[in-house]
């Protein structure tokens, strides 16, 4: 790209507003990296060393792809890179077995900063161990800086190498009898780094975690300059990053004319609107545009952009991209969502390299070029929210047989779905709350490799073609509030044959299902099941056969007569869906039979036995439930708390802090809450019976990886959902030997009396009481399951719409 020293000290073009700009170095894909210097005795000579070396990276992210690459990881590097950060993060992890590659272990060597990315399985990779040895090497003969990141395992584990660390350097240590040494230089470069500055990030909001560290990052690399273009030939200017709003008054405008001088740019991110004049053109070597709240109605009509990878322009006012046909070989990526004013998508037939089309909430889109057919290599694509969009045109010859996620969500103008020909690979398919949809095209069947099929709020279909039975690998399925589906069951097959990996059914307010096929037993990976609102009478005895069974919901089943036919012998094993930390109340645990009608049919004794039942099922396997689970049962005019938790109860304005535990034996597993609660409004999700003095117990668990507020010492307190009112709540810590004696009460069918194996001496707690209407509307929720207890440090967590994005995440999509 250049012929310039690469040593020389770039200059560069500050304006007087605040900006964050960064020169990139010229170098060129063919160009050998500068071998590191050898190793010095000096603490002083190192960081010399260290000042002098050439960077190509600022960051270099060590992860475990099959734990965090497609949700934190990839959150972690997009916003660096919005930021401006050039972050290093290896997409092409080599098969298992084979070694590190060279040129990897040489972007380490090559980038100022490495953050490390801890998860569960990270010690079990050897490629990782071999990444953190380099990066360990690098810290102490060139003064890296390194951060770590603890994202589901405790940071203690990890330094000392206990627990699943452990497991897997025994594995280690016998797999490398040869080289023992190999192993100890593992374990020493662990220890050494997971004692650097960094963040335990469970059980915290991720996007202000995700900040929190980039912040520091920055700070790191001191990417604020000084100095303005007076002095500066704008041609060595490679990169400009604008701040957010905050670093500037919204009333000030700026002059937009200066970057059509900058002929050398590469990276350009922008987060403002207010800008004056007009762009005639851009840096014809841009690579990588993201404007947030592009001004203009299409971006200039006489740039070659021939170089571009990445075009982010969300929430912009852009009507029509560009005029014409541009010819963008290198374009990878392109970003136009919530771009308010888009009546229609360019020509995509000069963009082959296309991976990544996002529209999401371009309301005004009418109209989606049928070349987008063409684009061989397109993974995901996004015209969610599109409620303008009326028909999605794939062209004749189709062939998007990389296409793995497609969503469709929202589109409500949408009356038929495309035709899915050409579509092989596809995984994810979202067609939730297109309520004009009435046909679903037969060529559904041809997608073997679909994992995820969303019709939820479907209001306007009939019927599914039966060629769903033939989606060999569907995991989930949801047919939620599709209220014309005629017989839904009738035209699924529930048996191993066709949906043997069925992992989650949702058929919530499907109201014609009143009795559920025997050969929902053969579905021997279910894990979810969802009947909320149906006219179900019973359940089939089939049903016990579900071993893996850990979500069921029969809230609002008005006719459903009793729970005996549940799998409460087996504990839940081998299962998926519920390993992954989740903060979508969609994607907990647990067991909910809550109704106004349910209390005259079922006897409550035989639902508190349900409850205490599944509660034990579950805790048997903590390692498939790491945020734990809750339980909703009908409710009863006692309004007591169960003996179970005898020991500690409190009335609903009780602050509670644990101030000391004894645990000897290292047999605690969790803690248990027994929350009873009445309803007070009509607008709570479940219809709850609002009888005077009728109270509904919930039962909740956390198991110990989440209580913190137990190591902590912080307050607790619960809070009620608006629309409910607080009674009375108890907690109780649960130990090995208490689910020995629950199980043995249960199969007795005594669970009145407390049981004597809870030893309150092990617990010492303060408690006081605040003066507080729980039930206020200002008082807003008790968080479940995630989150369920609100401490003195409450967080405002940013949470948008993550239920689909949980979902793709699991099966690994994004």
């Amino acid at each position: 790209m250049g012929s310039k020293d690469p040593s020389e000290k770039a200059r560069v073009w500050r304006p007087k507003f605040k900006f964050k700009a960064l020169l990139c170095c010229p170098r060129s894909s063919s160009a050998t990296a500068t071998p590191p210097p050898p190793p010095q005795d000096s603490a002083c000579s190192s960081t010399h060393q260290s000042n002098r070396r050439v960077y190509k990276h600022d960051v270099f992210l060590s992860f475990r792809g099959t734990d965090t690459r497609n949700n934190f990881t990839d959150h972690l590097y997009h916003n660096l890179i919005r930021e401006g950060v050039l972050a290093f993060k290896d997409n092409e992890r080599l098969q298992k077995g084979e070694p590190i590659s060279a040129q990897l272990l040489q972007a380490i060597r090559d980038s100022r900063v490495s953050i490390i990315v801890f998860s569960r399985d990270y010690a079990a990779s050897t490629w990782c161990l071999d990444e953190m040895a380099t990066i360990a090497q690098c810290k102490k003969e060139f003064g890296q800086t390194v951060f770590s990141v603890f994202y589901d395992v405790d940071p203690s584990d990890v330094r000392k190498q206990r627990g699943v660390y452990e497991d897997a350097f025994l594995l280690h240590t016998e797999r490398f009898q040869q080289d023992l040494g190999k192993v100890e230089r593992w374990k020493r470069a662990m220890t050494d780094l997971a004692n650097s500055a960094g963040w335990d990030v469970r059980d915290k909001p991720e996007f202000t975690e995700i900040d929190k560290m980039i912040q520091k990052v920055i700070k790191k690399l001191d990417h604020r300059f000084s100095g303005s273009a007076d002095d500066l030939g704008t041609n060595n200017v490679k990169a400009i990053v604008l701040d957010q709003k905050k670093e500037m008054p919204e009333s000030r405008q700026l002059r937009i004319e200066g970057l059509s001088k900058l002929r050398d740019l590469k990276l350009l991110i922008l987060y403002q609107k207010n800008f004056l004049g007009s762009l005639d053109s851009l840096s014809p070597n841009l690579q990588y545009l993201a404007w947030h709240g592009y001004p203009f109605a299409s971006l200039p009509s006489f740039q070659p952009y021939s170089r571009l990878v990445e075009l982010n322009l969300p929430y912009s006012n852009v009507k029509r991209l560009w005029k014409g046909n541009r010819n963008i070989p290198h374009l990878e990526k392109m970003d136009l969502s919530y771009s308010k004013d888009l009546i229609e998508t360019p020509n995509f037939e000069w963009n082959p390299n296309l991976k990544r089309l996002d529209f999401t909430g371009c309301t005004n889109l009418t109209h989606v070029h049928p070349s987008i057919g063409l684009l061989k290599q397109l993974g995901y694509l996004s015209l969610q929210n599109c409620s303008s969009l009326l028909n999605l045109n794939l062209g004749d010859d189709c062939n998007l047989s990389s296409l793995r996620v497609l969503r469709l969500s929202g589109c409500t103008n949408l009356g038929k779905t495309p035709d899915f020909t050409g579509l092989s690979n596809l995984e994810y398919l979202d067609f939730g709350h297109c309520t004009n949809l009435t046909t679903v095209h037969e060529s559904i069947g041809a997608l073997a490799m679909l994992k995820f099929l969303s019709l939820r709020s479907c209001r306007n279909i009939v019927d599914i073609p039966n060629e769903v039975n033939n989606m060999i690998s569907l995991q989930t399925l949801d047919l939620r509030e599709c209220k014309l589906l005629m017989s839904p069951l009738g035209q699924i097959s529930m048996s191993s044959s066709y949906l043997g990996c069925l992992i989650s059914l949702d058929l919530g307010s499907c109201n014609l299902i009143e009795t559920i096929p025997d050969s929902i037993g053969d579905l021997s990976c279910l894990e979810r099941l969802n009947l909320e609102g149906t006219v179900l009478r019973r359940l089939p005895g089939t049903i016990k056969k579900l071993s893996r069974l850990a979500y069921l919901n029969l809230a609002c089943c008005d006719y459903l007569q009793g729970l005996h036919e549940l799998p409460f012998d087996s504990a839940p094993s081998g299962g998926r869906y519920f390993q992954t930390v989740s903060a979508s109340r969609n994607h907990r645990s647990g067991l909910y039979v809550v109704n106004k009608y349910n209390m005259l049919r079922m006897k409550l004794f035989d639902c508190m036995l349900a409850a205490l039942s599944w509660f034990a099922r579950l805790v048997e396997q903590p390692c498939h439930f790491r945020c734990g689970f809750d339980i909703i049962i009908p409710g009863n005019k006692s309004g007591g708390i169960p003996g179970w938790y005898f020991n500690h109860q409190f009335k609903a304005g009780s602050a509670v802090r644990v101030v000391d535990y004894d645990d000897p034996d290292d047999n605690w597993l969790g803690v248990s809450f027994y929350v009873t609660s009445q309803r007070v409004l009509d607008n709570f999700e479940y219809h709850l019976d609002s009888v005077p003095g009728v109270t509904h117990p919930w039962i909740i668990y956390v198991s110990r990886v989440h209580c913190h507020f137990v190591k902590t010492g912080a307050r607790i307190r619960c809070k009620a959902c608006k629309g409910l009112k607080l009674q009375k709540w108890g907690f109780r810590m649960v130990f090995k030997q208490d689910i020995e004696e629950l199980k043995r009460r249960l199969k007795s069918k005594d669970i009145k009396k407390h049981s004597p194996i809870f030893d309150s001496s092990r617990l010492v707690i303060e408690t006081e009481y605040v003066d507080e209407d729980p039930s206020s509307s200002s008082e807003s929720k008790i968080m479940l399951p995630y989150n369920w207890l609100v401490t003195d440090e409450e967080e405002n967590e940013k949470m948008e719409a993550k239920v689909k994005e949980d979902d793709l995440s699991n099966l690994g999509l994004i």
